[in-house]
């Protein structure tokens, strides 16, 4: 979902969820909000790439895209599991850990 939704803004991004975290963690050009990583979702921005890990795990197994406070509850676009409807919901819904996020778009 992701790869496909930056692809149709022209943003090419890893194809998976932890090596998009990962690109967070890069230089980032003077003036340029691409390429930041987030830790809280206070700073969340709409488009940024929100990451989750299991519960027992470490690695970045799930990422969804932030699109708003609402409610004081933190929304994303997520697409669950194959075959489940891609839908707005909770970050904190999807039964893993959130461990940040990372911004590609610059505005």
């Amino acid at each position: 979902l992701t790869g496909q939704v930056y692809s149709a803004l022209g943003v090419t991004i890893p194809r998976d969820a932890q090596p998009q975290f990962d690109a967070g963690g890069g230089q980032v050009p003077a003036g340029s909000a691409a390429g930041v990583r987030i830790t809280g979702t206070q700073d969340l921005r709409p488009g940024d790439i929100v990451a989750f890990r299991p519960a027992a795990g470490t690695a970045v197994t799930h990422v969804g895209i932030y699109t708003e406070t609402r409610n004081g509850e933190p929304m994303m676009i997520n697409s669950p599991r194959t075959g489940d409807p891609v839908r707005e919901e909770p970050i904190g819904s999807t039964g893993r850990v959130y461990v940040g996020a990372t911004r590609f778009l610059t505005r």
